[in-house]
């Protein structure tokens, strides 16, 4: 094994250079280009002699190749031609056994194609000459109708020229005919213009009665006693529209409640609440010292217009009733005008009956023994009374859901039709700009006021009392 020609050391003195010592025979002169030149040429003499030493290995591969082998290569080509000579013999022999009926076939169907082709020409010349035939027919035919055309020609131009002398008497007559369409254009728009001057007249002066209105309803919502007079006043002309009770104010006797009644021969004691806030529990407290100061009243009613009442008997339910003072009937409405005023002026109408039928059967009983067991019919009664009440506050509840429902459904339909009729407002005044040039509608287009709905607190959340 050769030793390496040269060794490498690095030069402490030069940290980025490094010393290569070379082995060489005795005999060898080194070039004097090679000892002279700079760094970066005798590196790239190294490199280019590393390529040739790489070179060198690749010829003496290729040598072997091509004198060694060579005639090995010979003897495997002579023999790979014969084979494919013996295959392609056989191939053709092969072929030629398939192909010899195709070739026979084919020699059929050529024979047949040229008598189909045959008949083809003839009736191709047939068809030549019918064409030719027609041809001649339709030249005939085209030189009579151009001979006719250039007559009407001439005649169209004739009239042509007569038109056109009668040309500015025409345009007289459209230019007077236009004008006496703009007038009639102008006072049909001064009577539109005016209709709408008169309605949008109206809409303000209904407007402002309005906010005169909300103004001195504002003015007495500021203050409690106007508050409370208005929600009784309210109550009072709702009974009488709706259910036909007389309500008698009682305001000014002490220890009378507000209001009093008879229904169904029943005097009826009423209590109206026209609150902000939670009525508190003072008011029921004084609602039951009246009930028990009057004891002729078997039935009184309390009523809270907006909100709810404290300690009710059923928190989650807009209706209650309670027995007190022995054989008094009390009916709790909170929130009265937030449910359906029909619905619940019909349920207290009822509950007023049932009350009544109680107290008259309850009094008509003298035996204790009867007595004590009538009294557990009606408790029983009771029951099924209340139940009945939760049943109509659910039903109350229902339908104050679906009347929001209805309502919101309601608006926005009919913000979409108000918007259809603002889109055709604005073409109609664009076709009047268009035909009379000089008219543009300055009137601002009013916002229609959207439905009233009376803004409904949501119920509070509570557990529902059960009744035996």
């Amino acid at each position: 094994m050769e030793s390496p020609a040269f060794v490498s050391r690095t030069v402490s003195d030069l940290p980025n250079r490094s010393t290569v010592t070379f082995k060489i025979d005795n005999s060898y002169e080194i070039p004097i280009v090679l000892m002279t030149s700079h760094i970066s040429q005798f590196q790239s003499v190294l490199t280019f002699a590393a390529k040739l030493l790489t070179l060198e290995k690749s010829v003496e591969d290729e040598f072997i190749r091509d004198h060694l082998f060579l005639e090995y290569l010979k003897d495997i080509q002579e023999k790979h031609s014969q084979d494919i000579l013996s295959l392609e013999k056989r191939a053709l022999s092969e072929s030629t056994t398939l192909v010899s009926p195709l070739l026979q076939k084919i020699d059929d169907m050529r024979r047949e194609y040229d008598q189909q082709i045959n008949a083809l020409h003839k009736v191709n010349k047939a068809l030549e000459l019918d064409n030719i035939a027609i041809k001649s027919e339709s030249e005939a035919s085209s030189l009579r109708d151009t001979k006719q055309l250039k007559k009407r020609i001439a005649e169209l131009e004739i009239d042509l020229a007569m038109s056109s002398k009668s040309e500015s008497i025409i345009r007289e007559q459209c230019q007077s005919e236009s004008d006496r369409l703009i007038n009639a254009i102008k006072e049909s728009t001064k009577d539109l213009i005016k209709v709408k001057d008169e309605s949008l007249k109206q809409r303000e002066d209904a407007l402002i009665l309005k906010e005169n209105e909300l103004k001195i309803k504002l003015q007495r919502q500021a203050s409690s006693s106007f508050r409370g007079q208005d929600g009784e006043q309210y109550f009072c002309q709702t009974a009488k529209e709706k259910m036909n009770w007389d309500l008698v104010h009682t305001g000014k006797i002490a220890h009378s409640g507000d209001y009093a009644s008879t229904i169904h021969m029943n005097k009826v004691l009423f209590e109206l609440k026209n609150y902000t806030n939670t009525v508190p529990q003072k008011e029921v407290r004084k609602f039951h010292n009246d009930m028990k100061d009057n004891p002729d009243f078997i039935i009184g009613v309390f009523i809270s217009l907006n909100t709810d009442i404290q300690c009710h008997p059923w928190p989650s339910s807009p209706i209650a009733i309670d027995w007190i003072n022995g054989s008094q009937c009390a009916i709790y409405i909170q929130s009265f005008l937030e449910y359906d005023i029909d619905h619940t002026l019909y349920t207290i109408d009822h509950i007023i009956r049932l009350a009544g039928e109680f107290h008259k059967k309850s009094s008509m009983i003298d035996d204790e023994l009867k007595s004590a067991e009538y009294e557990q019919r009606i408790e029983r009664a009771k029951r099924l009374l209340e139940n009945s009440i939760l049943s109509m506050s659910s039903l109350i509840r229902k339908i104050r859901a679906d009347h929001k429902k209805y309502i919101e459904l309601i608006e926005g339909n009919t913000n979409h039709i108000i918007l259809e009729l603002k889109s055709q407002t604005e073409f109609l005044k664009t076709a009047i700009h268009a035909l009379l040039l000089d008219y543009v509608d300055n009137t601002p287009i009013l916002e229609e006021e959207p439905l009233e709905e009376k803004k409904v607190k949501p119920p509070k959340k509570s557990k529902t009392a059960v009744k035996n």
